[in-house]
């Protein structure tokens, strides 16, 4: 029988090796929350969670706004970028807990600039008179994702460096 040379995962000179990867995997879970509230007049209107912008699912309109109408089957519409976080997300999170650290760490940052892009896309496409009467605000979904993902890529960097000082050059 031969012992495996494997390091161990957390150890007591690096307690946050490995602790990314739970962390975007922790992630995954703001996709089922909230990602963006829009209001008209004050008034909440609808609150879609990160599932169902990334494959088009209908969200639940408040009932006073309900009777204005529904959106056509057909019109609903894939937010690709918020689809690709999501892919590029799962990636990262896979090749985190196969033990490509580095390439989780960079996925995830990718994941959260993709993200980040879709929001600032979203904001700034608003019309002048729908901008006027709307306001849509950030939902606690992607403040969540956003918020792992920056300690993810923190606790890697930090664990990466330390892992560089034990190493004899």
């Amino acid at each position: 029988m031969t012992e495996s040379t494997a390091p161990p995962i957390v150890t007591a000179d690096r307690p946050l090796r490995g602790v990314g990867r739970w962390l975007r995997l922790v992630a995954l879970f703001g996709f089922v929350l909230p990602f963006m509230t829009v209001s008209c007049m004050g008034q909440e209107v609808v609150k879609p969670t990160g599932i169902e912008l990334a494959f088009g699912l209908e969200s639940e309109i408040a009932p006073e706004f309900a009777e204005l109408g529904e959106m056509p089957d057909g019109d609903r519409q894939v937010e690709s970028e918020v689809l690709a976080g999501l892919v590029v997300l799962v990636a990262a999170v896979v090749a985190g807990f196969a033990g490509a650290r580095r390439l989780a760490t960079v996925l995830g940052v990718g994941a959260g600039a993709v993200l980040l892009y879709w929001w600032s896309q979203t904001t700034s496409d608003l019309p002048r008179e729908a901008a006027f009467l709307l306001d849509v605000s950030v939902g606690l979904g992607l403040w969540i994702v956003w918020l792992l993902i920056l300690a993810a890529t923190t606790i890697d960097i930090v664990d990466y460096m330390g892992a560089r000082r034990e190493t004899p050059a």
